[in-house]
């Protein structure tokens, strides 16, 4: 029961259906974003509650589901996201 960040695109089969609730508020689908760039999830209990998605050093979707917000998910998944953008060699990212 941690909050959790990974850096890839790979979709566990038990986090679609957290991953479809988190975009069908946007009304997105997977399969629009999944070139889209970088995936960046924010995990907890074994449920997607946030997704970030990078281009290069640019940040091009931020999203927290609804029930989970306010809870500091969003800033962490920002604050984790920027810093694997300087990991990667780029001096600072646009949002």
């Amino acid at each position: 029961m941690r909050l959790t960040i990974h850096h890839s695109a790979d979709i566990q089969p038990h986090w679609l259906d957290s991953l479809n609730k988190l975009l069908a508020a946007d009304h997105l689908s997977r399969d629009k974003l999944i070139h889209a760039g970088q995936w960046h999830t924010a995990t907890f209990n074994d449920r997607i509650v946030g997704l970030a998605i990078t281009q290069d050093e640019e940040i091009l979707y931020l999203a927290v589901r609804d029930v989970t917000r306010r809870r500091g998910i969003g800033q962490y998944l920002l604050n984790e996201t920027l810093a694997w953008i300087q990991g990667q060699g780029w001096s600072q990212a646009m949002i």
